[in-house]
């Protein structure tokens, strides 16, 4: 091949070949088993040009990084699997979690109800209801003398004074709660 054509300026490795070698090279499909031999001297020739060395060199750096980025995904494999393992079993739990909630939440308004302004006003009414019977019956044990603090040797004042004492203890506790459980009623938001 003449050296002035624009194939030899462009690849002067080339530039050397005869016709009828580029001819062979050109026109056979070649097997590798039986035209070994072309096959390394088509390869030679090619692998010599700058371009193709070039994506050669390209191909090998990119192939390098690759190893490297797997080298460290492997390296980092048990870290991985670990936190794998741990989603797995956080998703699992949130996931039982999840089911459950439905009973936590009925058992959390059950528990709830107790301390809603009405359950409140309505055991404020029940105490002051429990107090009221109790010196009620303390009133009818003490006119009917069978008061259980009483001591038949005791002065008969101080018997009164005694009785006195615990009626009004009782009374005052129940006016308390009644007065209480009023208020309640009339304004739902107070709580002393």
């Amino acid at each position: 091949m003449e050296a002035s054509t624009a194939l030899a300026r462009d690849f002067p490795s080339v530039a050397a070949l005869s016709r009828e070698d580029w001819q062979a090279l050109l026109t056979e499909s070649l097997d590798p088993v039986e035209h070994a031999e072309e096959v390394r001297f088509y390869e030679a020739i090619l692998h010599q040009l700058p371009s193709v060395r070039l994506l050669y060199d390209a191909h090998e750096a990119q192939l390098r990084r690759m190893e490297q980025a797997a080298a460290v995904n492997e390296a980092q494999r048990p870290e991985l699997e670990a936190l794998r393992a741990e989603t797995r079993a956080a998703y699992a739990h949130a996931r039982t979690l999840e089911q459950q909630w439905p009973n936590v939440e009925h058992a959390m308004i059950e528990a709830h109800k107790r301390f809603t302004p009405q359950a409140l006003c309505t055991r404020l009414r029940l105490a002051a209801n429990e107090v009221h019977e109790a010196s009620e019956d303390l009133a009818n044990a003490y006119v009917e003398g069978l008061m259980p603090s009483m001591d038949v040797r005791q002065e008969p004042h101080t018997q009164d004074a005694t009785f006195v004492r615990q009626y009004r203890a009782l009374r005052v506790d129940y006016h308390h709660r009644a007065l209480r459980a009023e208020r309640a009623v009339r304004e739902p938001g107070w709580t002393r």
